[in-house]
């Protein structure tokens, strides 16, 4: 890959291509791995097409994540099966006003959390659990208040809070 020096390759530097600017910080060298191509190709290739709010064989448990900005909010459907395989069932983003409560996008997060996600036996999966961003401080208590209107022992509805990436 050639590491901008005139020093040997790193080992782990082997078959990958230099990129203009970029270093590697954890392995001291601008290079990216070849095989990233094929794995995409890969990945791509077992890739199982199924209609939305629909999961294939193997999928069990609907939990729903969603990530809380000031004019809307991006919500993910995942179904875990066994071995952590996941399927995504929906992603979308719900536009309207997030800072208050009770209004807004919360009104269409309360009814997409009513649904169910249809496995390929026909059987409807109910959504177990949905987590919630609050770490922004702007939103936070319109979530609190979304959780306190919604969770239920059935189906917790969680405000959640990330770490930063440097943690």
């Amino acid at each position: 890959c050639g590491n901008g020096t005139d020093a040997p390759v790193p080992a782990p530097c082997a078959g990958r291509r230099r990129l203009k600017g970029l270093q590697n910080a954890g392995k001291r060298c601008g290079c990216r791995s070849t095989s990233l191509k094929r794995e995409e190709e890969e990945l791509r290739a077992r890739a199982e097409k199924y209609p939305e709010w629909t999961v294939p064989v193997g999928a069990l448990v609907p939990l729903v994540t969603v990530d809380v900005q000031h004019d809307r909010l991006a919500v993910t459907v995942w179904v875990i099966g066994r071995g952590e395989e996941m399927w995504l069932a929906y992603w979308g983003e719900l536009y309207g006003q997030t800072i208050v409560a009770h209004a807004g996008a919360w009104l269409e997060l309360e009814q997409l959390i009513a649904r169910t996600v249809t496995h390929s036996t026909g059987a409807a999966l109910r959504i177990a659990a949905v987590g919630i961003d609050c770490g922004d401080g702007n939103t936070s208590e319109a979530v609190y208040a979304f959780v306190r209107k919604n969770n239920r022992q059935d189906r917790p509805v969680l405000a959640v809070k990330g770490a930063p990436d440097d943690e």
